[in-house]
């Protein structure tokens, strides 16, 4: 089962609040607290696709700060499929997707 290990938030330039969230499989701790750089901590990539395509590919570059050397090296040495980001614009899901190492 997955459960958030990250959160964080951060309001953008336009008065938008986002909110992340990083889910691990089996993780049973406290919730960590992200923090974030003030220039652009999330940009999303969208791929282009033809109108009649089902899904339209898309990937995420979250940027955090990390308060301890190696701190998030669980987060780029996992099993594909055991951890997920899921990110909320204005308390409603915006984007969701698997970390791929």
């Amino acid at each position: 089962m997955l459960s958030v290990k990250y959160r964080g938030s951060f309001l953008s330039h336009s008065g938008v609040t986002w909110k992340v969230e990083i889910l691990k499989e089996g993780y049973a701790g406290s919730v960590i607290e992200l923090n974030f750089p003030a220039d652009c901590p999330l940009e999303f990539h969208w791929s282009e696709t033809s109108k009649i395509e089902p899904v339209q590919p898309s990937s995420a570059t979250l940027k955090v700060i990390s308060d301890t050397d190696r701190e998030f090296v669980g987060l780029y040495t996992v099993a594909v499929g055991e951890v997920r980001m899921d990110v909320y614009r204005n308390n409603a899901l915006y984007w969701s997707g698997n970390i791929d190492t």
